[in-house]
């Protein structure tokens, strides 16, 4: 429900103001949800401690799109690549 949904975003939002690294990676983890709700929900939040910490924000990002980009090997991306040829 609606209310229930604004209260726990206002509850992460305080708690990222005090402690952002605890929230930042599964809150970008969840903005990659395929569900649509999750994702905006999470990029509410994460939009609203780049207001407080947007600094810790970028560099978060950068490590969790690295972390994905190291994760696919070559030799998968080479046989997909052929899969899809």
């Amino acid at each position: 429900s609606q209310p229930v949904r604004a209260l726990i975003h206002t509850l992460l939002v305080r708690i990222g103001r005090h402690h952002p690294q605890a929230l930042l990676y599964p809150l970008l983890v969840a903005c990659k949800s395929q569900s649509a709700a999750r994702r905006a929900a999470a990029m509410g939040v994460v939009d609203q401690l780049r207001q407080h910490s947007s600094l810790l924000v970028e560099q978060a990002q950068l490590v969790s799109q690295e972390l994905i980009r190291v994760a696919i090997l070559w030799h998968e991306m080479w046989h997909e690549a052929l899969e899809e040829a």
